[in-house]
């Protein structure tokens, strides 16, 4: 027969409470429905489902709206998120919703997930609609700034010619591309001067341009374009 120690009565209650932290689930807080899932819904929902567009039947602008669903019937079921169809459009690499725009990241679907989960809580008085820019939010109104130009590799340093092409090579390298090869002389002629005259050059002027072996005789005859009543005519 097993004999009871004092030191066995100490960790019972100890190894009890160890058991029940590793057994009851973790219960993930209510989200505040104003501050984290309306701007879910203002930015990814509304300009499409509010009262006016009803895109698919659906408005999202008040909870009435939203528990009424849409053609495909009731997308909100409080409580039980595996059953919404909420969760449905906008989870999955090609979401139903927000077609127009960004997919909703992970955080925002389980914002949504947990705001279901906890009942759905929406205000009555609350009413969704588009977020507006205040005067001051405009890209217009904010101050200058100097952004650092973008690291490039060796091969891209040797294609910079303004810092412009910084930007621009770094840019082409997030899609997987780069810049066209240089065009000869006759197609950057023919170039310039449809851009800034809208007629193609003589012959004569081919010629000219692409005997000339100044390093800048693209410089000069853009400027010679640009100071011609040509140009005028055409702008």
């Amino acid at each position: 027969m097993w004999s009871v120690t004092r030191q066995t009565q100490e960790l019972t209650p100890l190894l009890a409470l160890c058991l029940l932290a590793t057994t009851v689930p973790t219960i993930a807080a209510e989200p505040d429905f104003e501050k984290q899932v309306v701007p879910i819904f203002q930015q990814h929902c509304i300009r499409c489902h509010n009262d006016s567009t009803k895109d698919g039947g659906l408005s999202l602008e008040t909870k009435q709206g939203a528990l009424a669903g849409g053609e495909n019937g009731r997308i909100l079921m409080p409580g039980v998120a595996e059953e919404s169809l909420l969760l449905d459009y906008v989870v999955g690499p090609e979401p139903e919703m927000s077609k127009k725009g960004e997919p909703l990241t992970k955080t925002e679907i389980e914002t949504l997930r947990n705001w279901i989960k906890a009942g759905a809580v929406w205000p009555p008085a609350v009413r969704i609609q588009e977020a507006q820019l205040n005067d001051n939010d405009w890209w217009s109104f904010q101050p200058l700034t100097q952004p650092p130009l973008p690291e490039l590799t060796d091969n891209e340093q040797q294609q910079v010619r303004t810092p412009v092409d910084a930007f621009l090579l770094a840019r082409l390298r997030k899609a997987g591309l780069n810049y066209s090869p240089p065009a000869d002389r006759r197609t950057l002629i023919r170039r310039v001067y449809f851009d800034l005259t809208g007629l193609p050059p003589t012959p004569a002027e081919i010629e000219q341009f692409v005997q000339d072996s100044d390093p800048r005789a693209y410089e000069k005859l853009v400027d010679r374009l640009l100071a011609s009543p040509r140009y005028g005519e055409r702008w």
